[in-house]
């Protein structure tokens, strides 16, 4: 049974992740577990994060930016997410940057889907170089950040019973 459900999921690795980075050990079996119960798995770190104060910073302001944006309480939306593979195929995201995680999760929530959050294990990367801070990438944050908010606004608007 837990296989056919598994199999209306997509994980999600987030774009400057490496799956090393990410214990998926027992956290990520009670994610496993959820499934069938949410439409959303969404890993945070909370006291298992081992990222550099910087990183901490930057991913706390982006997360209070999305949710004031988007009325929601998500703990962290660039993780390795579990999404139906319907949402994923129906609200596929308008963007090539790292806020594609959090366009496509707000729009699934904003249609009325349900997310479980589960707490996972991380490190920060060893090697590498971030293309956060690409201009590419800033204007396609940007971007994503615009369209939550139009798709928040249209929901106001439009859609309020």
């Amino acid at each position: 049974m837990l296989n056919q459900l598994e199999d209306l999921y997509d994980t999600a690795i987030g774009i400057d992740m490496s799956p090393e980075a990410i214990d998926f050990g027992k956290p990520f079996t009670k994610a496993k577990l959820q499934v069938g119960n949410a439409d959303i798995i969404i890993p945070y770190f909370g006291s298992y994060d081992n990222r550099s104060i910087f990183r901490l910073l930057l991913s706390s302001s982006f997360t209070k930016i999305v949710n004031f944006i988007s009325g929601f309480k998500i703990s962290y939306y660039n993780g390795p997410v579990m999404h139906l593979r319907y949402n994923v195929m129906r609200w596929s995201p308008d963007t090539y940057g790292f806020a594609y995680q959090a366009e496509l999760i707000t729009s699934v929530l904003i249609e009325g889907g349900s997310y479980q959050e589960v707490q996972i294990v991380n490190t920060d990367r060893d090697a590498g170089i971030s293309k956060a801070f690409s201009l590419k990438n800033i204007l396609s944050i940007i971007h994503s950040l615009l369209q939550i908010l139009l798709r928040k606004l249209r929901q106001f608007l439009f859609y309020r019973k």
